[in-house]
């Protein structure tokens, strides 16, 4: 056989990319429907399918470049017998078929590109070996090394405690090391880091840090096919499954293992860099899933994996062999392909945040639901009292949720976070009107689940102004509400009261804690009025605004300076003495609670006068100067500005 030359080794490589589009969606099709109808193969039969699927494409790829690398010279007759082609015909059908040339320098591209991207994962591991390590505490070491000797490992393993690791993780290929966050011996218990040991080990011991290494190599030259990119998730996630269940096996229960994947997932806002095998790795709530539903493995018969198997080696061997027997080859441009693949394998930052926050938000809200169970469970038994449960949830969301915005703000940027927050609250608010005129829910629940969305951002409003730098006097960052808010709801809280649906202590309760965050609506005054009125001159000079829009605008402004002018008069003191003495003779409220709402009335009335009183004379002044000087620049005539003063009370 002669010699190729480079020719025909690139025009070889095109070809092969363009038929391994086809042979590669064949064995994925035949992986799928092998795992769709084995629905009881257990985990490591799942793997050891999808390696084989993989090594099958690999084989593909390469049986197809040897019998395509004979085929321009040769011809195949029907007959089976090999004759020349004449170099005048060969030297036509190559011209005619420069494009494969073309897919070879793309592919050549692209896989130059993924090796770099792959050499820059793996110098990241390294540095995460080698740089803020230390060793860990002896308890540690021994707990280790127990796990080794239970899994009839060599000691030659080392444990390292590292400062930049995120996530318990494998890293190295020849000598692997476990590497486990620092953070991870506080806040794990001493069950949860021993699962999380028992974890990583199963990986060494069942040479996973080798085969993703193989899985690596396979990614990076067959990266233009999707097939590849779902074979590889496929080995990802039921390889983590295989670990869990070898964990499960050494100790632990099933949920305690959920919780302290749930825990190192909160710790993680980054994602580990390929070659490295984290605890975390999968899809975790899946993962979560499977080990709260945790039964027994099934355990198919060995004959069905070993046909799976060869059915598939056989299909990668069938596909090749075939090339050989036909007399010319049609297939699709590899272009669109391509970049369709490339779609898939870098999809966008936005999305990629928007998926990891939802996975992060659905397991938070799984982690709550079983603390509510735990919960009440502990109540119904009496080891604590309702009042001590609803102070752990409390704290338990506090924290879970400071964790959730936190990451939130790391991947999507402040502005949207605030976006998104808001418009989230929208959104549920008005959904919860539809289904509290629908009959669904009442109004009481509406407000509840209200708070409950306002608590959690004002937790989250808390941590952003505390990491930020923006947290100055501020502690926290509740709700808050007006004073029309709060007369609102307590005409609307008085006639649950008649209605029975609450009682007066329950009101007067949730009408104390509307107190605390009463705020005082925003006010205006003379000289904030001229400045804005100066300011919208400009605007409708400037044709910005039209001058009906100013107008509409100052009207406003007058509108909220006379709502906060406004005070409690004698009279409404009076009709409000008469209205609660009707309560207190219906024993609605007590006396001593009527007293209370008396003496504050009276202390707003008495904060009124002395607001008035003490109010700055200088106001008229500065309102008086800036008259004067839209008067002299032709802006109002003296008529307008008298009309001004007067209705300004100056």
């Amino acid at each position: 056989m002669n010699v190729p030359d480079a020719q025909e080794i690139l025009t070889t490589i095109g070809w092969t990319i363009t038929h391994f589009l086809w042979q590669g969606a064949v064995i994925c099709i035949i992986t799928f429907i092998a795992l769709r109808l084995n629905p009881t193969f257990d985990a490591l039969h799942r793997y050891a399918t999808s390696c084989l699927a993989m090594v099958a494409c690999a084989l593909c790829v390469l049986t197809t470049f040897f019998v395509l690398l004979d085929w321009p010279a040769m011809h195949i007759t029907p007959s089976g017998t090999a004759v020349q082609i004449d170099a005048s015909v060969a030297s036509r059908l190559a011209s005619t078929t420069n494009w494969p040339d073309l897919v070879a320098w793309i592919w050549m591209v692209g896989v130059a590109v993924m090796a770099t991207r792959f050499i820059r994962n793996w110098l990241g591991t390294h540095r995460l070996r080698s740089h803020l390590t230390h060793a860990t505490d002896p308890r540690w070491q021994r707990m280790f090394d127990s796990i080794i000797d239970d899994l009839g490992m060599n000691r030659r393993i080392t444990l390292v405690a590292s400062s930049l690791a995120e996530v318990p993780m494998v890293v190295g290929w020849l000598k692997p090391v476990v590497l486990i966050p620092v953070s991870a011996f506080t806040a794990l218990t001493p069950d949860q880091v021993h699962l999380v040991l028992a974890h990583e080990l199963s990986h060494i011991r069942r040479k996973d840090h080798i085969v993703n290494l193989c899985q690596c190599v396979i990614e990076t030259m067959l990266f233009f096919h999707p097939a590849v990119w779902w074979l590889s998730r496929r080995i990802r996630i039921e390889r983590e499954h295989c670990c869990d269940d070898a964990s499960l096996e050494v100790s632990g229960s099933p949920r305690l293992l959920a919780e302290t994947l749930f825990k190192l997932k909160l710790s993680q806002i980054n994602h580990c860099p390929e070659p490295s095998l984290a605890a975390t790795g999968g899809t975790l709530m899946q993962r979560i899933q499977r080990l709260r539903n945790h039964q027994p493995s099934c355990t198919p018969r060995s004959g069905h994996l070993a046909l799976c198997g060869a059915f598939l080696l056989i299909a990668a061997s069938g596909l090749t062999i075939s090339l050989s027997t036909g007399n010319a080859v049609a297939e699709e441009p590899a272009g669109d392909t391509t970049r369709e693949a490339a779609g898939e394998i870098h999809p966008s930052a936005e999305s990629k945040a928007d998926a990891q926050l939802a996975e992060l938000k659905t397991g938070i809200e799984a982690r709550i639901s079983a603390i509510m169970a735990d919960l009440d469970g502990m109540v119904e038994a009496g080891s604590i009292t309702k009042k001590d449960a609803q102070a752990r949830l409390a704290a338990a969301e506090r924290q879970m949720w400071t964790r959730y915005r936190q990451a939130e703000m790391e991947l999507k940027g402040d502005e949207t976070v605030d976006r998104k927050t808001l418009a989230d609250y929208d959104e549920a608010k008005a959904k919860m009107k539809k289904m509290v005129e629908a009959g669904e829910i009442t109004s009481e629940q509406m407000q509840q689940r209200l708070d409950q969305m306002n608590i959690r951002r004002a937790i989250a409003g808390e941590a952003l102004l505390r990491d930020s730098g923006r947290m100055k006097n501020m502690t926290t960052k509740e709700r808050t509400f007006t004073r029309k808010d709060y007369a609102e709801a307590e005409a609307s809280m008085q006639k649950m009261v008649e209605a029975g649906e609450i009682t007066s202590e329950q009101m007067q309760q949730r009408l104390d804690r509307m107190k605390k965050m009463v705020t005082k609506e925003q006010t205006f005054t003379r000289r904030d009025y001229a400045d804005a009125e100066a300011k919208m001159q400009k605007m409708v000079e400037a044709g910005e605004i039209t001058r009906e829009q100013m107008q509409q605008r100052l009207d406003r402004m007058k509108e909220m300076m006379r709502k906060e002018n406004a005070r409690i008069t004698r009279q409404d003191y009076a009709d409000a003495e008469a209205k609660m003495q009707k309560m207190v003779e219906a024993g609605e409220i007590t006396r001593e609670q009527m007293q209370q709402r008396l003496d504050r009335m009276k202390e707003m009335m008495r904060r009124d006068v002395e607001e008035r009183s003490q109010q700055p004379s200088n106001d008229c002044m500065e309102l008086r100067r800036k008259l004067g000087e839209a008067v002299r620049a032709g802006e109002m005539t003296r008529e307008e500005a008298g009309e001004v003063w007067r209705s300004e009370g100056c």
